[in-house]
């Protein structure tokens, strides 16, 4: 829930509030990633928010193709809320471009 959070906020604007943004935001990073190792259903989570990461640091493709991957590992172990957050994701960018 915090990655969503702090991409959400930084989507909005509100990061330029905070100095400390950038780093919060690369720590719920580095922790969701460490959850990932420990834990594959983690990783379509890690797909999702490094991907919106990545889009917003105008990096389209490797978004979508981060999003990709965490969709085939979504559908692999039948995670199908992450696999439908990031079909949403993928429509809702696919229509900006």
């Amino acid at each position: 829930g915090a990655a969503e959070v702090f991409l959400r906020g930084r989507e909005a604007g509100l990061a330029h509030a905070y100095e400390e943004w950038p780093r919060w935001e690369g720590q719920v990073l580095r922790e969701l990633k460490r959850y990932a190792r420990a834990f594959p259903i983690g990783v379509p989570q890690l797909a999702l928010w490094s991907g919106v990461s990545l889009w917003l640091e105008g990096k389209e493709a490797g978004a979508m193709s981060v999003w990709k991957d965490g969709m085939t590992a979504a559908q692999h172990l039948s995670l199908r809320r992450d696999e439908a957050m990031i079909a949403a994701e993928l429509r809702r960018r696919r229509d900006r471009t």
